[in-house]
């Protein structure tokens, strides 16, 4: 190896942090396999059930480094002897599509390891594939990397095993509640965007979730469901109607009556959300402050084009929610995803539904007061079991 190796930690457990998968640990103690002398270390059986993939471990998981062994050979002075030793091989496959998802084939590329990267990495390919695949053997030690092509202007930069595993624990918990914040700042964002109609977008929001309300203290503990639907239904009929008040002012950028708008829905929302939050809360329809998929989930997210944000804290945004349901509903058009997928009003990421494209233009205005106050209450964008499912399998790990 072109370096020392660390020490093995006094109680042998090595803390995982960002960027180490079971490959990369192992080599930094110096044992080259990792596949035999670490993931499959009795000691490391319960982390390898837990995680499945060596590739994709969670900062704070712990992982067993066993001590290296001396090994003696008897072998005569006077001849040249060859001595093998056992060592994993690690490669880098990407797929590279563009815009229409056709393969970027045959093209020049170069894989340049990162600034921090101690040691020896030599590039075997020369072009993608046919299917634009591009393979290469990596050192086990090289966590970031810049792949460039250069007749396609195209430049990414690859955190090789930053990818964290998903799910990070048992069944999928419901989303958060932190209406309140949610609400804001979809009020918000939508004021801005049409720049106009202070009375009309905050009688959608007060009409929607209006709606909401009456709903579920109408369904009551038992039928909350069903007649909640039907509720929240008729209420998103009134922010429909105030969204398609507001279209034809929607060309500008933040005017002086956006920004009034703004403060305005912002302050219509707080207060509604506290009570919706409060009032679901009390129905049995659950959630917690924060989920631990929503930051694996949002890799995903991120890396097949939608727009997450960031949210390592792993509390849901609007910002997350919005790219959630646009997930969902591309999901449904290609049949990778149930219809109802995504919480009980699962249907409106449909294509056809009012959050799928459905309502055209004033639909989609409507959608963007609606959609994410849906999903901070949890009735739609909801990470379930399937959205983690095809979330997984749409990326491939």
């Amino acid at each position: 190896m072109p370096y020392a190796p660390r020490k093995r930690p006094r109680d042998g457990i090595h803390r995982v942090v960002e960027g180490d998968t079971i490959s990369s640990i192992a080599a930094s103690y110096g044992i080259t396999d990792w596949e035999n002398r670490v993931w499959n270390a009795p000691e490391n059986a319960r982390l390898k059930t837990e995680r499945v993939n060596p590739n994709t471990l969670a900062p704070g998981d712990e992982v067993f480094i066993p001590e290296l062994e001396q090994k003696q050979e008897s072998r005569p002075v006077d001849a040249w002897h060859d001595f093998h030793v056992v060592r994993n091989k690690r490669f880098l496959r990407l797929k590279l599509h563009d815009e229409n998802d056709q393969p970027l084939a045959n093209r020049k590329y170069e894989l340049m390891p990162g600034p921090m990267f101690r040691g020896t990495f030599v590039q075997q390919g020369q072009t993608t594939n046919p299917d634009g695949l591009v393979e290469e053997e990596i050192p086990h030690t090289m966590l970031e990397a810049t792949l460039v092509l250069p007749d396609d202007n195209l430049r990414v930069k690859l955190m090789i095993g930053y990818l964290q595993p998903l799910p990070m624990s048992g069944p999928v918990e419901g989303p958060s509640l932190d209406v309140e914040g949610a609400l804001g700042a979809v009020a918000g964002a939508a004021a801005g965007a049409l720049g106009g109609g202070l009375g009309d977008l905050a009688g959608a929001a007060t009409g929607a979730v209006s709606g909401v309300m009456g709903g579920a203290l109408s369904g009551g503990a038992s039928g909350g469901i069903s007649v909640g639907s039907g509720g929240i239904s008729g209420g998103f009929d009134g922010a429909a109607s105030a969204a398609g008040g507001l279209a034809g002012a929607a060309k500008s950028g933040l005017s002086g009556a956006a920004k009034t708008a703004l403060s305005a829905a912002s302050a219509v929302a707080g207060p509604v959300g506290k009570v919706v939050a409060g009032l679901l809360g009390d129905a049995g329809f659950g959630g917690n402050e924060e989920d631990p998929n929503i930051y694996p989930s949002a890799q995903r997210l991120t890396s097949l084009g939608f727009d997450p944000g960031e949210p390592k804290d792993n509390r849901r945004t609007a910002q997350f929610s919005a790219a959630l349901m646009e997930f969902q509903t591309w999901c449904k058009e290609k049949g990778a995803m149930p219809a109802g997928a995504g919480g009980m009003l699962g249907e409106l990421t449909s294509p056809g539904g009012m959050l799928g494209g459905g309502g055209g233009a004033l639909g989609a205005v409507a959608g963007a007061v609606a959609g994410p106050m849906l999903a901070a209450v949890g009735l739609t964008g909801q990470l379930d079991e399937a959205t983690v499912s095809a979330l997984k399998e749409t990326h491939g790990c």
